[in-house]
């Protein structure tokens, strides 16, 4: 049995009922409780983040409202200020400030009439609390140059720094003012304001049309030391301008490469533990007894006034045309080096007279020691120079032909030729002599030809010789046609097949399918000799009784002609029929 409670009961009685008592309490609470005040700055209102001569002081203050107004991935502002003369005036973005993970980040351009006291400025700042650090990168939170600074009641951690042409030439190339992750959603348009910035600072400054940072070229400082050696080692080149001051009163900003200070270098740094990162020093290092003399001392001064001339050519805009003469003497230097190897007792009058042969070839042969023994024995020095040589002028009289310097290299400023024939030479050699084979001296030097004689024997040598079948012509056939005398055969083994095609210079010896084919009967190779020399090379099948022929070659795998097509049908057809008159005789003699 239930009773309705009248409403002045029911409030009379409140007290006995916990779910109306409820409903009170909260009403008692909203009815008493203010009303809640959202803050201005949310995010902070930090002191001075931009000078005001780059941006007015209301501008500023009116972005540091904008972005405490804003959700996070649009706490942002950027500056823009015109650039040329009307009406062809453009924009760019000379000032940004954000806020990012607690950190408020202002970057800016110098003002106009101030471009030459320092690159760019920029501010980090934040709030110096516990719950904000939490949320700081490591390298902020523990850089110790931040100074406090109070606005009203809250305190903030500052740093700014007005970056100087100087700091970038002593190493301060940090993007000081992108600490945004522009990939992800949140920092996705804030990214695109800081890349503005950035792209407005680049154009400021001088750069490389070559690639590189943005502040590479003003890191290159006044002289071409860090050009021609990137690989700055502070400590040891500190001791290296230590001897250039005592030797030729020379500051570092006033280094200019001579002979005499490469070859100071030369001794210094190879000395050092670090000389190991400087191959190219080390390669003028072996052979410094050659480039002492005074014909090479006087080539290479020429080289260093070129790349102090092309340093300061102010139309110059390539680091690699600065470097080019320098390392076009570390190309002279390993070349030399490479020679010298092999031949000890080098007269220099052949390096002196083919400088440009030498560092316009690419030589990256690697002869083992039995191989630059071998060299040493049974080629002579002028030898190797005349085939080199020859090499390079046929290279470089193709390239004239073609048009085009496919051969090209950036950083010689040059052509460059790679001697492939020589290296594979070489390579092969070392596999033959390593093997413990001996290499037969060819009486006279023909590069194409000892190339594919020693390529024979390191075929041979990964290429165990193997007996092959000779049903189609089990000794060779020989036939008159006209005037001439034509014989076929099949090769007894491997190394005969690859014989063969080295001397009808084509891949039959060396592709392993042909003789594979010819182990498992799938198909014949038969040789043709026309008057005793090399000519034909065939491929026949056989199916239903009918033999066909698959392909056949001439040498160079040159294709026939239709008088030779001819006749070699009817040389062929003449000594299968005498093979089968000499299988016929056996079997009647048997």
């Amino acid at each position: 049995m239930q009773f309705q409670l009248p409403s002045t009961l029911q409030n009379e009685l409140i007290a006995y009922d916990p779910v109306l008592k409820k409903l009170e309490q909260s009403k008692n609470q909203l009815d008493n409780a203010s009303p809640t005040k959202k803050p201005k700055f949310p995010v902070g209102k930090p002191p001075v983040l931009i000078p005001s001569d780059v941006v007015k002081s209301a501008d500023l203050e009116e972005a540091i409202v904008h972005i405490n107004e804003s959700a996070a991935p649009h706490r942002y502002s950027s500056f823009r200020r015109a650039t040329g003369e009307f009406p062809n005036q453009n924009y760019k973005t000379h000032a940004v400030v954000y806020h990012w993970e607690g950190l408020w980040v202002a970057a800016w351009l110098p003002p106009k009439g101030k471009e030459n006291e320092y690159v760019y400025g920029y501010t980090h700042c934040y709030k110096d609390t516990a719950s904000t650090k939490k949320r700081l990168s490591y390298g902020i939170a523990a850089d110790c140059s931040f100074m406090r600074e109070d606005v009203g009641r809250s305190s903030y951690m500052v740093k700014t720094v007005f970056v100087k042409k100087q700091d970038i030439v002593n190493g301060e190339t940090t993007r000081h003012w992108f600490l945004c992750c522009a990939y992800g959603q949140k920092g996705r348009h804030m990214g695109e304001i800081v890349r503005a910035f950035e792209k407005a600072l680049s154009e400021s400054l001088p750069h490389w049309s070559d690639g590189g940072g943005i502040f590479d070229r003003l890191r290159d400082g006044s002289t071409p030391f860090r050009i021609l050696f990137p690989d700055y080692i502070s400590n040891v080149y500190d001791e290296y301008f230590d001897k250039c001051r005592a030797r030729y009163r020379m500051e570092p900003e006033d280094w200019v490469p001579t002979v005499d200070t490469l070859f100071t270098l030369v001794d210094h740094l190879t000395a050092t533990s670090a000389g190991y990162r400087h191959e190219d020093l080390h390669s003028i290092r072996r052979v410094r007894h050659i480039l002492d003399k005074p014909f090479f001392r006087k080539w290479i001064q020429g080289q260093c006034e070129e790349i102090a001339r092309v340093f300061s050519d102010p139309a110059n805009q390539s680091r690699k045309a600065v470097r080019a003469p320098y390392l076009q003497l570390t190309a002279l230097a390993k070349a030399i080096q490479q020679i010298t190897e092999i031949w000890p007792d080098c007269p220099i009058d052949y390096i002196q007279s083919n400088l440009d042969v030498l560092i316009g070839t690419a030589n990256n042969s690697g002869p083992s020691a039995e191989s630059k023994l071998w060299l040493r024995d049974n080629m002579p020095v002028t030898s190797y120079f005349h085939v080199l040589t020859k090499f390079y002028l046929e290279a470089k009289s193709q390239e004239k032909e073609r048009g085009h310097k496919y051969n090209y290299d950036s950083n010689l400023q040059r052509s460059k030729f790679r001697f492939t024939e020589w290296e594979d030479t070489i390579s092969m050699m070392n596999r033959i002599l390593n093997a413990g084979k001996p290499i037969e001296a060819p009486k006279r030097w023909r590069l194409t030809e000892f190339h594919d004689h020693v390529q024979a024997e390191a075929w041979k040598i990964t290429n165990p010789n193997q007996a092959l079948p000779q049903d189609l012509f089990p000794a060779p056939v020989k036939v008159q046609l006209e005037d001439k005398a034509w014989s076929f055969f099949q090769p007894i083994d491997t190394h005969q097949l690859s014989q063969w095609g080295r001397a009808v210079r084509n891949c039959v010896g060396n592709a392993s399918n042909y003789a594979e084919g010819v182990k498992k009967r799938q198909h014949f190779i038969v040789l043709c000799m026309i008057d005793g020399v090399p000519t034909f090379t065939v491929q026949l099948t056989v199916r239903m009784g009918l033999m066909s022929v698959d392909q056949i070659v001439a040498v160079s795998n040159r294709r026939l002609s239709a008088d030779q097509s001819a006749a070699y049908t009817r040389a062929f057809s003449l000594a299968l029929q005498a093979q089968e008159e000499r299988l016929k005789s056996g079997a009647a003699a048997s």
